[in-house]
C-alpha cells in the first residue's frame, strides 16, 4: 500500500472513530440541547469517512460508484444535522415543531433517492472515469443543485450559532466560537476540491472532519461543551410558575412555556400543544382575549385583572429585545393571592371587631368599677349616719 494512501485511510479512520464517539457521548447527554442532533451529525461524519475510506481503496469502477452512492448519504444527512444542532443549541423555537424537522430532512432523503437511481436519469453525475487511478466523476446539474442545498444549510447552522455567540454571556462565547471554526474547517477542504485546486480523485472533506472532530473535543473536555451550556435560562423559562407567550411584532406566538400552554388548554406534555400555538394570535388561543377593554402593553402602569372561570388572571406585557420589536405577554394565575387577601382582610375585620369589643368590656368593667366605688362610698357614709344619729324619742325631748 502506498504512503499517501496509507495516510489518508489512517486518518479516515480516525476520523471515523472520533465520530463515533463522540456519537457515543452526545446521545448520552440527551438533556442537553442539540445532543442528539450532534450525535446524528458524528454518525453521519463516521458513514462519510468510513465510505470515503472504502473508496480509496483499489475497487472495480463499478463498486467505487456503489460506494459512493453510500458515501452520499453521509454526506447528505450532515447539513442538516448541523443546522438542527446549532438550532437547538441556542434554542430557536422553530425547532420544536416536528413538521419542520422533517422536512429540514426531506430534501436530503429525495437527493439521495435520486443519486441511486442515476443510472435512469443521468442528472447527477453524467460520466465516471480512471485518471492516473483516481476515479474522476462528471457531475451533473443535480449535483451543483445538492451542492449549493448542502452549503445553504451548512451557512444558516453557522450563522444562527454566531448570532447565538453574539446573545450568550461570555462564559459560553468560547464553546460556541469552537464549534464555529469546527463547522468552517470541513467546507474549505470542500470547496478546494470542488474549485479543482486539488489533484483528480483527492477529496480532504472527511479527512478535515478529523480535525473538526479535535475541535469537538476540546469544546467537549476542554471548555465543558456537554457540562456548562446555555440551560438554565431555558430551564428556567420552562419552570416558571406564570405563563409566558413570546410574540413576534405582529403579537403572534413564537414561544410558550408549560405553563402558558396549560392556561391556553394543552395539557403538560402534550406533544403537539406547542406546534398549534405557534404563529397564532393570542385572541385564537385565549377565548377570553377579545372581551379585554384593552390588550395588555409594554408600559401599562398597571397589571391587567382578569377573571377567567374561577380564575383571575394578572396580565402583564413587557417588551423583548431579542425578538425585535416583539413582547413578553406574562400570565399570573392570582386567584390564590386574591383567596388568600380575601381571608386575610376577613381576619384582619374580624380581629377589629374583637378588639373593639374587647376595648367596650374593659370600658364597662372600669365603668361599673368607678360606680361601685363611688356606692360603696355613699352606703358606708349611709351606714355611719345610722349608726351615730339619736334615737327618734330623744331627738323629741
Amino acid at each position: 500500500m502506498r504512503g499517501p494512501l496509507a495516510i489518508q485511510l489512517a486518518l479516515l479512520g480516525a476520523t471515523s472513530a472520533g465520530a463515533v464517539w463522540i456519537a457515543i457521548l452526545s446521545f448520552g447527554r440527551r438533556h442537553v440541547p442539540g445532543a442528539r442532533a450532534l450525535g446524528g451529525l458524528s454518525v453521519a461524519i463516521a458513514w462519510w469517512s468510513l465510505f470515503s475510506a472504502l473508496h480509496a481503496l483499489p475497487q472495480p469502477l463499478e463498486t467505487q460508484i456503489l460506494l459512493t452512492k453510500f458515501q452520499k448519504a453521509g454526506i447528505f444527512a450532515a447539513p442538516p444535522c448541523w443546522l438542527l444542532f446549532t438550532s437547538e443549541y441556542v434554542r430557536a423555537g422553530w425547532t420544536r415543531r416536528a413538521s419542520r424537522r422533517r422536512i429540514l430532512f426531506l430534501v436530503p432523503a429525495l437527493f439521495v433517492i435520486a443519486i441511486a437511481f442515476n443510472e435512469t436519469h443521468g442528472l447527477y453525475y453524467t460520466g465516471v472515469e480512471r485518471v492516473n487511478g483516481a476515479t474522476v466523476y462528471h457531475w451533473g446539474p443535480l449535483f451543483w443543485l445538492g451542492t449549493a442545498y448542502n452549503y445553504a444549510l451548512m451557512l444558516a447552522g453557522t450563522v444562527t450559532l454566531l448570532r447565538g455567540l453574539r446573545q450568550f454571556p461570555r462564559p459560553f462565547r468560547s464553546q460556541t466560537f469552537s464549534l464555529a471554526v469546527a463547522a468552517f474547517v470541513p467546507w474549505f477542504g470542500n470547496a478546494a476540491y470542488l474549485s479543482g485546486a486539488l489533484r483528480p480523485g483527492f477529496d480532504p472533506t472527511p479527512m478535515l472532519f478529523g480535525l473538526s472532530s479535535v475541535l469537538f473535543f476540546a469544546g467537549m473536555y476542554a471548555l465543558r461543551l456537554f457540562d456548562v451550556v446555555p440551560l438554565a435560562r431555558a430551564a428556567v423559562f420552562e419552570g416558571l410558575n406564570d405563563g409566558v407567550l413570546v410574540l413576534d411584532r405582529a403579537h403572534r406566538v413564537v414561544d410558550a412555556n408549560q405553563a402558558a400552554l396549560r392556561v391556553i388548554g394543552g395539557a403538560r406534555g402534550e406533544p403537539h400543544a406547542l406546534d398549534r400555538a405557534i404563529g397564532r394570535h393570542p385572541s385564537e388561543l385565549l377565548p377570553w382575549w377579545r372581551d379585554l377593554p384593552s390588550p395588555p402593553a409594554p408600559g401599562d402602569p398597571e397589571p391587567l385583572l382578569v377573571p377567567v372561570g374561577e380564575r383571575l388572571l394578572e396580565l402583564h406585557a413587557a417588551t423583548f429585545v431579542e425578538a425585535r420589536g416583539g413582547s413578553l405577554l406574562w400570565m399570573r394565575d392570582v386567584t390564590a393571592r386574591r383567596k388568600a387577601e380575601f381571608e386575610r382582610t376577613a381576619l384582619e375585620r374580624k380581629l377589629r371587631e374583637q378588639e373593639r369589643i374587647e376595648s367596650l368590656t374593659v370600658m364597662a368593667g372600669g365603668l361599673a368599677h368607678d360606680f361601685n366605688n363611688l356606692l360603696t362610698a355613699i352606703l358606708g357614709n349611709a351606714d355611719y349616719l345610722v349608726a351615730t344619729s339619736l334615737p327618734e324619742s330623744e331627738r323629741k325631748a
